[in-house]
């Protein structure tokens, strides 16, 4: 994506995306149709979503459908793959372990009757190799970090006409770097319907919930809390009798509640000239 025109990167170590000059916060990132607010890692050295779990990604630049609203700049739509194949009916299938420099991953998936799944996840152990390359030497950097992803999607199909879609995505972050410590992470838990009426009529349904919180403490002096819930239901209607054009009818409701909150320690001038002698 950061490679098509009008996409530009930060630099060549961050997976945020800057669209037609617009800020890094003014994507909307969708996953079965979920908000997840921000999907990095290590403030975009790493992406968040695992490749096994996406059956599809739609990007618009501009001129976006006016159901992903919301945003300025684009719209990231990804879907979360079924899982499994189609003409063979077992519990794991297509399973793998990936295990990288820093990280390692593991994913499965299977098809049992009318269900389908893909359960996937990773963690990083970057602390643990600074650790092993500061006790032989090679480096001097005292910093404890690590994420973890967990994403799936789980599908049941009451008929060829009929399915009913779960999906979720936790991410989490921890940084400590002393005086500093950081977490934060991102949870998105879609239940999605789907029923086609007839040929050229289908309906949609989607309930989501989405969840982004960040914590920053710098020793006992300041400690800096932030949290974002999204509950969000929508419905529509689609109708394809024309070639090449898709009618929609819908709505979509959404609650968004946010807390911020933020302490900082009381100490007199004495105090603090004796914490930092």
């Amino acid at each position: 994506i950061q490679a098509l025109p009008g996409v530009v990167a930060s630099s060549d170590f961050s997976s945020k995306i800057y669209v037609r000059g617009g800020a890094a916060d003014q994507n909307l990132f969708l996953f079965d149709n979920a908000v997840v607010y921000s999907p990095v890692h290590f403030f975009g050295l790493f992406s968040t979503f695992l490749v096994e779990g996406i059956d599809d990604v739609q990007f618009y630049k501009s001129g976006f459908p006016a159901q992903y609203g919301n945003r300025l700049s684009s719209v990231l739509k990804m879907d979360g793959r079924a899982g499994g194949q189609d003409s063979v009916e077992e519990w794991f299938s297509k399973s793998s372990i990936k295990i990288s420099t820093f990280a390692a991953q593991l994913h499965t998936e299977g098809h049992k009757g009318p269900a389908r799944w893909v359960l996937a996840g990773r963690t990083t152990y970057i602390g643990y190799i600074l650790d092993l390359c500061n006790s032989i030497g090679l480096l001097d950097l005292d910093l404890d970090y690590e994420f973890t992803d967990l994403q799936g999607t789980f599908m049941y199909d009451f008929s060829k006409d009929t399915r009913l879609k779960f999906s979720y995505y936790i991410g989490k972050d921890r940084l400590e770097f002393e005086p500093l410590y950081m977490d934060w992470g991102n949870v998105a838990i879609p239940l999605g319907f789907y029923h086609r009426i007839n040929g050229d009529w289908d309906y949609n349904a989607t309930l989501a919930y989405s969840k982004f919180y960040q914590t920053m403490k710098v020793s006992d002096l300041m400690s800096i809390e932030m949290l974002l819930y999204t509950f969000a239901g929508k419905q529509w209607l689609n109708y394809r009798g024309i070639d090449n054009h898709t009618f929609m009818m819908g709505y979509e409701l959404e609650y968004d509640y946010e807390r911020y909150q933020e302490a900082m320690a009381s100490m007199t001038i004495k105090d603090i000239q004796k914490t930092f002698h």
